[in-house]
């Protein structure tokens, strides 16, 4: 009976060890400590990312990594953990129902999760509401042209010498933002969707297949720039970020026009009206604070603070800003107080009244399956 005993406590005590590593993060009760305190060398936060190896948010993920280990105060390991399926859904999830809020599990969310949130996609089990930021990453949105259609500036955007045509995956995605761009300047757009993909669609635009284009600013800097120093493409205008409620220049492009000063120039007048609020409620949450790291709502404090501020100390840090300004552009990190404010803004975008009339507006227009 006694040796029956031994083997029923050992096998407790896997079962415990295998359920503490599927949730995630560390195995001993929460810290009770100062930010300066919480983490030690030998922990290892580990940061979701929802998408496999090598996109957008994997790239800046990756490369935040070794800088957030080196500037949280105790030197934690940060390890990138992919975690995919659902179109980003999937991690997502993973991370709000099965992860640990011990300050020992990250998300770093993107703009195409944002939409599916936006858009009330199918198998969503997590509300950022119930999330608190670390800090935030910003970017943009280049709209470029096929010169052989007749567009080398936007004045011929309303008189192309070929019909527009745009290539999308489809129109609940990130695409959705663009169908709203084009219905704020009155631009006569053929959309033709079932793209793979972004790089399918740009191999299409190469090929003629689609005239119109829009890249974000990695995947522009790094694949239409070519393009356009050998006049393959012509940069149109961005969609510039969401400033107090106005939109201004994108950073990274400052010598592109803006929507709002691309509308100004085909009609004379600033954009106005419904969609145009719209359009910029949409874009303040995929481009303005596009990636944000969360903690759960229930991490401890002390984490998330010992996070926040490496953060700061990660946005300062001359290598790190010399490097990221390689991979997405010459955005600053939205850190300290800023992401509070940033991320209450987002928020309010994410209303319910918002969400519905951007769904009313792509089933009225592009009959999308509301849901």
């Amino acid at each position: 009976m006694r040796q029956c005993s031994k083997f029923f406590i050992a096998a407790l005590m896997l079962a415990a060890s295998v359920s503490l590593v599927f949730a995630g993060g560390a195995a001993e009760a929460p810290r009770d400590v100062s930010p300066d305190e919480f983490y030690r060398s030998n922990d290892t936060i580990e940061m979701i990312i929802s998408w496999s190896a090598g996109g957008g948010t994997d790239t800046i993920g990756r490369l935040m990594a070794p800088y957030l280990s080196r500037h949280i105060s105790g030197q934690p390991n940060v390890q990138v953990v992919n975690v995919t399926g659902g179109g980003g859904i999937e991690g997502h999830n993973e991370f709000a129902l099965r992860r640990r809020a011990d300050g020992f599990n990250m998300l770093f969310s993107a703009g195409s999760s944002k939409m599916a949130y936006l858009l009330n996609e199918p198998g969503i089990r997590f509300d950022f509401a119930d999330m608190q930021p670390a800090f935030g990453v910003p970017a943009g949105a280049v709209i470029y042209s096929n010169p052989r259609a007749g567009v080398s500036s936007v004045q011929d955007l309303l008189n192309p010498s070929e019909p527009l045509r745009f290539g999308s995956i489809g129109v609940a995605s990130t695409d959705a933002i663009v169908l709203l761009a084009f219905d704020v300047l009155g631009l006569d757009v053929q959309t033709i969707f079932g793209y793979e993909g972004s790089g399918a669609i740009r191999i299409a635009f190469e090929q003629g297949e689609v005239n119109i284009n829009r890249d974000g600013t990695i995947g522009y800097l790094g694949n239409v720039l070519p393009l356009v120093e050998e006049g393959y493409a012509v940069p149109l205008f961005t969609f510039g970020q969401v400033r107090d409620g106005e939109v201004v220049r994108d950073p990274a492009f400052p010598e592109l026009p803006s929507i709002a000063e691309v509308h100004e120039e085909l009609y004379g007048t600033p954009p106005s009206g419904h969609t145009w609020e719209i359009f910029k409620a949409v874009s303040q949450v995929l481009f303005t604070l596009e990636k944000v790291m969360w903690f759960q709502q229930d991490a401890p404090e002390s984490a998330m603070l010992a996070v926040r501020e490496g953060a700061v100390r990660v946005s300062q840090d001359p290598d790190f800003r010399a490097q990221g300004q390689q991979v997405f552009g010459p955005y600053e990190l939205i850190v300290g107080d800023e992401i509070e404010s940033a991320v209450s803004d987002m928020l309010s975008a994410l209303s319910v009244e918002v969400r519905q009339d951007f769904v009313q507006f792509l089933v009225d227009n592009y009959d999308l399956d509301p849901r």
